[in-house]
């Protein structure tokens, strides 16, 4: 792979877009939550909904820093670019298993859709700790 520095960039990148849709979710949540009833309207169902999204993206973690590791050793010319994109990927992705929670609950209930995208900030701290500097090129 490239340098920490790429890791950090691309990782934040992929937080930074994260943030932005979180950010727009919950004030578009507010706005059409008089129009529209909530889906989750039981909160049994929201909370059933929460864990279990809440459980794919701590679940994924160790999976995904395994694979990147995994492309990271490649020994093709595109490897650092695939593994960065990849790293970006992994960081934004906590914030599509909470938009059901941010935008189908109710008004009480929209926190636990934030704490699910709030695993993209352990996901780019695993990416900058476990994921390696530099490749070993295999000739």
């Amino acid at each position: 792979m490239a340098s920490r520095t790429k890791v950090i960039v691309s990782g934040g990148v992929g937080l930074a877009l994260c943030l932005f849709l979180l950010a727009v979710s919950i004030p578009l949540h507010h706005l059409l939550q008089p129009a529209l009833p909530p889906f989750f309207s039981q909160p049994i169902i929201a909370w059933g909904i929460f864990l279990f999204c809440l459980s794919l993206a701590l679940l994924e973690i160790p999976l995904m820093v395994y694979g990147l590791r995994k492309v990271a050793e490649g020994a093709s010319a595109r490897t650092p670019a695939i593994t960065l994109l990849g790293i970006g990927v992994f960081v934004f992705f906590p914030i599509i298993y909470a938009l059901p929670n941010l935008l189908l609950t109710r008004r009480g209930l929209v926190w636990l859709g934030v704490i699910i995208a709030a695993t993209s900030l352990l996901r780019f701290g695993s990416s900058i700790i476990f994921l390696p500097v530099t490749t070993t090129r295999k000739t």
